[in-house]
């Protein structure tokens, strides 16, 4: 089973709001023991063991008491079931890093483990909760009898803002990505090298650096049609910078970056790295051969991890 690295950027659109604190607060929470043995997704982040980095890991807690191993011999093949013990669960692991100046990073995936859709939801969801925890502490701080509406407005006006997030992909993939939403709402590109057509900017052309175009859809506009004739623009003008928006069928944002980059950023075998992670401790995870890796990988891509990209 192949182990890919994927690209994505998250971007915080708020005054008061940032990734560096969110990474911050997540950082500073102690692992939940209890949670670990439920079924579910855990976060793990780490803002200080880095100086250009925030790293990161995704534990999915898998219900499952059982599992099957295929055993031959004697000429049959057979299903062997056996139960897992006291105390074990079966886990999926993902790390990640994101550059503290830029946001942008890579995201370690393989086969059937957490998907980077649903680890940009996750994320997306810890830092929601990570606003309300900071706008519940403000009201805390006031007197009952001093929480008129206009003052708690203000205060959820003050932490207004999301995290958004973004995949980082080749111009190859759009017309497969985008057929999968539910709506597409806008694609904006840009061209270094523009040909300027009306008559009353052609005095301009000479100091034009590069030309930013965007067209909004309605609502309801069908998506496999704008899937194939966005795919087909973006090849015939050869655009290697570009942004679409859109929605998937639960209603939630979905962003596509076109960036003229590798398809994946380095591949391995899963088998031949994983025995790394034995007796891996958690709380130590930031210590995983894994993340070594991950940053060098953006290190050698210093132009797209570490080079600010526009909004």
């Amino acid at each position: 089973m192949q182990v890919r690295l994927l690209g994505f950027r998250f971007d915080v659109e708020s005054k008061n709001l940032s990734l560096d604190s969110f990474a911050a607060a997540v950082s500073a929470q102690p692992t939940d023991q209890k949670a670990a043995q439920d079924s579910q997704r855990l976060l793990f982040l780490d803002n200080k063991c880095h100086p250009e980095y925030h790293v990161g890991m995704i534990v999915t807690v898998k219900d499952q008491k059982t599992f099957c191993r295929l055993v031959s011999g004697n000429g049959c093949l057979l299903v062997k079931v056996d139960e897992l013990e006291l105390d074990t669960k079966l886990m999926e692991f993902n790390f990640f890093v994101f550059n503290k100046a830029t946001g942008t990073g890579l995201y370690q995936y393989y086969h059937q483990s957490c998907s980077l859709t649903s680890f940009g939801y996750l994320v997306a969801r810890r830092f929601r909760e990570y606003k309300e925890s900071l706008i519940q502490a403000e009201i805390d701080k006031m007197p009952q009898d001093d929480r008129s509406d206009s003052k708690l407005t203000k205060t959820r006006k003050h932490f207004k803002g999301q995290l958004k997030w973004e995949m980082l992909v080749r111009a190859e993939k759009l017309q497969e990505l985008i057929a999968e939403w539910e709506r597409v709402k806008s694609f904006e590109w840009t061209i270094a090298t523009p040909t300027v057509e009306q008559e009353d900017f052609k005095p301009l052309a000479p100091y034009i650096r590069n030309q930013k175009s965007k067209l909004a859809f309605e609502v309801g506009a069908p998506v496999s049609p704008l899937a194939n004739a966005i795919s087909a623009l973006v090849t015939r003008l050869g655009i290697v910078k570009g942004r679409i928006e859109g929605q998937d069928a639960e209603g939630l944002d979905r962003v596509l970056r076109i960036l003229n980059n590798p398809e994946n950023y380095g591949e391995y075998d899963y088998d031949d790295r994983a025995g790394k992670l034995h007796d891996l401790d958690l709380t130590q995870f930031q210590n995983a051969w894994v993340v070594a890796e991950l940053i060098k990988a953006c290190k050698d891509q210093a132009h797209i991890f570490e080079t600010p990209m526009q909004p």
